[in-house]
Formats: structure tokens, sequence, C-alpha cells
């Protein structure tokens, strides 16, 4: 599986959790659910989200979602996208201006 693939399968899992929590009306303690990953990656991606602050448990398996900590971690992805996107455009034009030098 290339980078790019496992990046959107990584992302796919995160935001149907996310989804499926916001749906259920887990956004708050009080509105935690009971939400068992049946795929291995969702259950990696669960553990991922409660490192990052994004779920929470209420109890032993039941979960609710922070929306304001899940707006937060995607947008600091896509900051980080943007940065590496500017790096890369950076890099190219730094080449292109090299190669036109040696002619």
């Amino acid at each position: 599986m290339s980078g790019a693939t496992a990046a959107a399968v990584i992302a796919a899992s995160q935001r149907r959790i996310v989804r499926q929590l916001s749906e259920a009306g887990a956004t708050s303690p009080a509105g935690a659910i009971s939400f068992d990953a049946e795929r291995g990656i969702d259950r990696r991606q669960l553990q991922h989200l409660i490192r990052h602050g994004v779920v929470h448990e209420a109890g032993p398996g039941a979960y609710w979602v922070d929306e304001a900590a899940w707006a937060a971690l995607r947008r600091k992805r896509v900051g980080f996208v943007l940065v590496a996107l500017t790096a890369l455009a950076a890099a190219v034009v730094v080449l292109w201006l090299f190669q036109q030098a040696m002619r």
C-alpha cells in the first residue's frame, strides 16, 4: 500500500469514527455511547484519536467526541500539508533556477 493510499485509509477511518459518534449525539460525557470498532484499522485509529484528545472514554467501552478538538486536529493537518506543499514548490523553483543558470 502506498503512503498516499495508507493516509487516505487512515483519514477515512478517523472520519468514520467521529461521524458515528457525532451522529449518535455522543458529543459530551453525558452523551457517551457504547462504541465497538469492528475493523482493525478503526481500533487503531480510535486509540490514536483518544491519544490526541479527540475521543474520550466516559466509562468502559463508552466514548464521546470532542468536536472542537477534532476541528483543531484537522486544521493542524491542513497547515502541515500547506507547509509541505510550499516547501516542495520552493524546491522545484530552486531546481529550475539552478538549471537555467547552468545553460
